[in-house]
């Protein structure tokens, strides 16, 4: 499992550094917006992580006692928590482009 987060960062930051280069033909200003828009990603993907890693070590705690309630039930929550913030999260960003 570490091995594919590894990946997954290194291809993140190769996306980012080929932004940066093609970006940073169009003058500072672009550049200056895309780099603060990958630091945002880049925290944001953070976040996500710290949260799915959460939510995984709770529910294969709860597998492990074999205690499918109350797996179920973490799985349930994360879910019914996850989708409106990510729905919210995506009207809040892309409002302001349709």
């Amino acid at each position: 499992m570490a091995m594919s987060m590894m990946i997954g960062m290194f291809v993140q930051t190769l996306y980012f550094l080929v932004d940066l280069y093609f970006v940073g033909k169009l003058g500072a200003t672009a550049l200056a917006g895309l780099s603060l828009a990958d630091n945002a990603m880049f925290l944001i993907f953070t976040l996500k992580q710290m949260i799915n890693i959460g939510i995984a070590t709770l529910i294969s705690h709860a597998v492990a006692a074999k205690d499918q309630y109350n797996a179920n039930n973490i799985f349930n929550q994360s879910l019914m928590i996850s989708s409106p913030v990510g729905i919210g999260w995506q009207n809040a960003c892309f409002e302001r482009q349709l």
